[in-house]
């Protein structure tokens, strides 16, 4: 079965199904994104080890120690140990320095070879003899582990290991190392990592075979071998009509795109019309306001008083008031526009014209709106509107009537002079 882990291999490239990334690259990389990390040691050679910097592997061992932290898993094919030239330090790198366990090799050779476990016996049933074996020290913890987890006052760790492959007399060839962290308070923690497993590096085998073998089992794909840069360069007959066939279609493909993301926002600049019918404050204003001057109208800001804006067609100038309530209209709401179309009268000196939006019974469907116990606007609403000068608009009734606008069935301007010239309900039937 194939395996969703996302999984980054150091020290090797070409392989499928993963990221690669060589040693002197790898703090470009954010290794903690990934779930499983797959490295060789085998290019950690002398020379290599003393090109690095000082904190490079400080910097390795603390990303690893986050990824195995999180249950991440790190599975190494490990080499005989190698020392960079000490230069005063006193911790040189080593083959072995990017673990968050100190790990060390013992170097003894033979080819006695007991493979205990199924979990990498591909691999290792093809290593023939063995030139070393795994230790790993009673002082294993690294600086970044305890940082992360608490220094040995207060917390206890323990670290198990699980062979894979032995030697005649049980040395570990192959292992699996888990580590467990306990804080030592009474409302104590564990964490357990996720394992580190180290497998022996196959000499007789290539580099990237060896690594190919271990991601095939990891992951249950096949590993093929990715083409090198320069394969690119070669020439196939029909390569270069294909490569232009699909780039006419990729261009057309792109059009298609654009095309449809026009008509995308243009759905959802119509759709945007629907909050007519169930919006309230500022945004049903907002699209009242739009409405009238898609119509034709010109809209201005309050500025006589408290009405939600200013609306202007053919010489006539209206202060519109907008209310989007759960029930129906009310005298109050008409009290107030009262009162901005006086303060109109006073400024200008002319008798000021009202327009009362109401979306009513916001939250009901349409057909259930507009029935006996559903009206937008009573009638005692509709005797006092009349008496003052002041056209009712329905939401229902625009909604509907901007729709037919829309499709060119109705003359916007015509609907504008309703809403100037009616005192009582405008009837947009």
């Amino acid at each position: 079965m194939a395996s969703d882990n996302k999984t980054l291999v150091i020290g090797s490239t070409g392989h499928a199904h993963v990221t690669c990334v060589e040693w002197s690259g790898l703090l470009e990389v954010n290794v903690v994104d990934f779930d499983l990390v797959v490295l060789t040691c085998r290019p950690l050679t002398k020379e290599f080890l003393n090109s690095l910097p000082w904190d490079f592997f400080a910097k390795v061992r603390k990303r690893l120690t986050r990824l195995l932290h999180s249950g991440g898993r790190v599975v190494a094919l490990g080499v005989e140990t190698q020392h960079a030239n000490s230069g005063g330090d006193s911790r040189p790198h080593n083959s072995y320095s990017w673990s968050p366990i100190a790990v060390g090799t013992v170097s003894e050779a033979g080819d006695t070879i007991k493979i205990l476990r199924a979990e990498f016996a591909p691999y290792l049933e093809k290593l023939q003899r063995w030139g070393y074996w795994y230790t790993v020290p009673s002082d294993c913890l690294t600086r970044e582990l305890t940082e992360w987890c608490g220094g040995l006052s207060e917390t206890k760790y323990n670290i198990d290991q699980v062979s894979l492959a032995t030697n005649r007399y049980d040395k570990r060839l192959a292992t699996i190392i888990t580590i467990r962290a306990t804080g030592k308070q009474s409302a104590a923690i564990t964490t357990n990592f996720g394992p580190l497993v180290l497998l022996p590096d196959i000499p007789e085998l290539d580099s990237g075979e060896g690594m190919n073998l271990v991601l095939e089992e990891i992951l249950g794909l096949p590993q093929t071998t990715l083409p090198p840069a320069w394969a690119a360069d070669l020439v196939v007959p029909g390569i270069v009509e294909l490569d232009t066939a699909i780039e006419a279609r990729q261009e057309t493909i792109r059009g298609i795109k654009i095309e449809i993301a026009t008509m995308v926002m243009k759905k959802g600049e119509l759709e945007w019309f629907r909050k007519l019918v169930y919006e309230t404050g500022t945004e049903l204003e907002k699209v009242f306001s739009v409405c009238l001057e898609r119509m034709g109208g010109s809209i201005t800001p309050a500025r006589y008083s408290q009405e939600e804006f200013v609306f202007e067609f053919e010489g006539q100038r209206s202060l519109v008031e907008c209310k989007g309530v759960v029930k129906s209209a009310s005298l109050t709401h008409l009290r107030q526009l009262t009162d901005y179309t006086l303060k109109y009268e006073q400024d200008e000196g002319a008798i000021g014209k009202g327009v009362l939006f109401v979306n009513a019974w916001r939250n009901l469907p349409l057909t259930d709106r507009e029935k006996d116990d559903t009206l937008t606007f009573p009638a005692n609403v509709i005797a006092r509107a009349s008496q003052l000068g002041i056209a009712l608009v329905s939401s229902i009734g625009f909604f509907h009537a901007f729709c037919q606008f829309l499709e060119e069935k109705k003359d916007g301007a015509a609907i504008l002079r309703l809403l100037s010239a009616t005192n009582g309900v405008v009837n947009l039937g």
